[in-house]
């Protein structure tokens, strides 16, 4: 809306009349009853959200548009400020004035009446924000759009349930406009801004397909779909829509759990609801790949500020196990992406401060989630764990009384053998790791060793994945009543010579500084023998 140049000039004492033209957007309007358009094409609402609004429930309306400067002539003092309070009784005589210019406007009346419900707000919020923000708090949304999800459902079922998400939708449009006003009066962060216009967009699909819906209706006949309730063309019609409104709104459920984590992390939140919060976005990750998901998750900084909660002292435990099993998913859902988000965010570093702090379940934790890592991330973490000083502190987990830490420990360095590259290779060599596996295996009473021919039966081609290699070995230890810790020797040097960070010449080089601490480490000839063959006959 714009104001003519003569609706005022700087001798007025009074304001004029506010002239409106008259053209096809007020007629369009005057159809629809004066509601107002949620796209919020709002003078004044443009205005507060650029910043015109001041803490002490006052308007600075030097910048805003032309249709409100005529009232600052009246109620605002020498430094341009508008006292909200007695704006709102201006704006009423004005509205009467104006509509006794131009008649009855729908553009007005959805201005006036968003201007009058944003005068309330903030006069009731001058002394306190936060009631505000409890009117359109990010739980009332979601529970919403929670019930616009069981709306879709019943939807497929009952084409006469539109009344129902019509009456869903008006309620998410309150909803929406509230959300827009706290922000203008509040001025939160650009995630808000982000959040409302997902709002509006969501609104917008779901409004098209109800229009879909009705146009289906009206042209079978709504009596036709509620005398053939079995009717296939009804059922694909309705199914189709239902569906698609159903996958939008779990969608934005979704992305909305990705902002909620996001602000957790930043602004912290009770723990309980921390965790819950956490451990819907693991679920909802470990659902497979999405790009939205994908693309709202880097666009708010997600990896970073999660990684961030395995800091020592950052947060209570249970946040930092859910945090940390969290960004494990994450890694499955496309480790091309976050991998080395992970590893640029220090997470390997993290994880391993907190296994010198926490207790023997919580390092189980950790050192479960270490192993996920390398089996996704492989090679690169291996270098990261190598980098920070990560391999002697596995190593000692091989001392610990614990035996299921022991067995997280065993099957650790199994994969920093087969994903390691030379250095972590001779690491290992250096801290003993042949002396202490082989201690693994005489503590075990009913150890059974493998002949070196069923060994080299059941060793993998060369270049084999290592899902191939730990399944094959697995069935092999389960036909033959086997202890975890049996032949763990002959598995080390299994995963060295099947593994993928090493050369061939590397191979070779590090089998012959196997068998020289083998020798030393075992008395027992035969077993060295068998060893030996194994070492000879492995790829």
């Amino acid at each position: 809306m714009n104001v003519p140049d003569t609706a005022m000039t700087a001798q007025d004492s009074t304001p004029d009349v506010l002239e409106v033209p008259e053209d096809n957007t007020r007629r369009k309007n005057e159809e629809t009853d004066g509601k107002p358009d949620i796209a919020g094409n709002v003078a004044l609402e443009d205005a507060l959200l650029d910043g015109h609004e001041r803490p002490d429930g006052l308007l600075n309306v030097s910048d805003c548009s032309d249709d409100w400067k005529h009232v600052r002539r009246v109620h605002s003092d020498l430094s341009g400020v508008v006292n909200l309070g007695d704006l709102s009784d201006a704006l009423m005589n004005n509205a009467h004035s104006s509509q006794r210019g131009v008649g009855k406007t729908g553009i007005w009346d959805a201005k006036f009446k968003l201007w009058q419900s944003m005068v309330g707000k903030t006069n009731s919020t001058s002394t306190s924000h936060k009631n505000v923000y409890s009117l359109a708090s990010g739980s009332d949304v979601s529970k919403a759009v929670l019930d616009l999800v069981d709306a879709a459902q019943n939807l497929q079922k009952n084409p006469a349930n539109i009344a129902i998400v019509n009456n869903l939708i008006d309620k998410l449009k309150d909803l929406l406009l509230l959300e827009r006003q706290t922000y203008a009066l509040m001025r939160q962060n650009s995630g808000s801004r982000k959040k409302i216009e997902s709002m509006f967009n969501l609104i917008q699909f779901l409004e098209s397909q109800v229009r879909r819906l009705e146009n289906a209706v009206q042209r079978q006949g709504l009596s036709y779909y509620l005398a053939s309730i079995s009717s296939k063309i009804r059922g694909n019609e309705v199914g189709r829509i239902g569906r698609s409104m159903e996958t939008e709104l779990q969608s934005w459920l979704d992305q909305e759990c990705v902002r909620e984590v996001a602000d957790i992390a930043i602004k912290g939140s009770d723990e309980e609801e921390a965790v819950r919060i956490i451990t819907s976005f693991e679920k909802i990750v470990q659902k497979g790949y999405n790009p939205l998901i994908q693309d709202t998750i880097l666009s708010v900084g997600l990896v970073e500020k999660i990684v961030g909660l395995l800091v020592p002292g950052a947060a209570p435990w249970k946040v930092t196990e859910a945090a940390a099993l969290a960004l494990s998913a994450l890694l499955d859902f496309n480790k091309n992406i976050f991998v080395s988000l992970v590893l640029m965010a220090k997470m390997v570093e993290n994880v391993l401060q907190l296994m010198d702090l926490e207790s023997d379940d919580h390092v189980l934790t950790l050192i479960s989630v270490m192993k996920n890592m390398l089996l996704v991330g492989e090679t690169i973490v291996a270098d990261e764990i190598y980098a920070k000083d990560g391999i002697p502190k596995i190593v000692e987990l091989l001392d610990h009384d614990v035996q299921d830490l022991q067995l997280e420990a065993v099957e650790c360095i199994f994969m920093l053998v087969y994903y390691g590259r030379v250095e972590v290779v001779n690491e290992l060599f250096q801290l003993d790791v042949i002396k202490k596996l082989a201690l693994l295996q005489q503590k075990n009473a009913e150890k059974r060793h493998l002949p070196a021919s069923v060994m080299c039966e059941m060793t993998p081609a060369a270049g084999a994945s290592y899902h191939l290699v730990l399944t094959k070995l697995q069935e092999d230890i389960d036909g033959t009543g086997l202890h975890p810790f049996a032949d763990a020797v002959s598995k080390f040097i299994l995963h060295l010579s099947v593994g993928t960070g090493l050369r061939r010449r590397e191979k070779r080089a590090l089998k012959q500084e196997f068998l020289r601490q083998i020798r030393e480490v075992l008395e027992d000839d035969t077993e060295v023998a068998d060893i030996t063959a194994e070492v000879l006959w492995a790829p």
